[in-house]
């Protein structure tokens, strides 16, 4: 637990009983007494809170871990954090806890956002636009592209160049 890239939380009765090294960094602490003892609503975005508390109580109930799913956290210097994170119930100290594991997907999140707003600049032009990754496979055409070709994006994307043209 203490090399993991990911953070785990250890939580109790919705209190932070644990954190590794990741999860201090997550959390923009210094140590991980600032958020050891700490209540979930303290760390914990008030829009996902009651996610976050369902999907816990659910896998506590069923002895199941919880699909990935994405949540956003409040590090301590207010700042908010995207997640990804999945929980499954375990015994810490022997009680039943919930074991929650974390991956920031803030850098993630920032590069398809800008995907996004690239794609929306060249969706728009006039001239024909076309993206082949390194396996010479199709993966971006705007509009005028597909319409030159009469192709819908999914008929193209993913697809090698020679099986599209000569």
């Amino acid at each position: 637990m203490e090399a993991l890239p990911d953070a785990i939380f250890v939580v109790r009765e919705e209190r932070i009983v644990f954190v590794n090294p990741s999860a201090v960094r997550l959390l923009a602490a210094q140590r991980a007494e600032q958020i050891v003892g700490k209540e979930l609503s303290e760390i914990i975005h008030p829009d996902s809170l009651a996610s976050i508390r369902r999907r816990m109580r659910d896998s506590s109930q069923t002895g199941v871990a919880s699909p990935p799913m994405e949540h956003v956290l409040v590090a301590l210097d207010g700042s908010s954090v995207e997640i990804e994170s999945a929980s499954i119930p375990i015994l810490w100290k022997g009680s039943p806890a919930i074991e929650a594991i974390a991956r920031d997907i803030r850098e993630r999140k920032r590069a398809e956002a800008t995907l996004q707003e690239y794609e929306k600049a060249v969706e728009g032009l006039e001239e024909m636009i076309v993206v082949i990754d390194r396996n010479y496979r199709y993966a971006l055409a705007n509009r005028a592209f597909l319409n030159y070709r009469g192709l819908e994006k999914e008929q193209l994307l993913g697809r090698l160049v020679s099986e599209v043209l000569n």
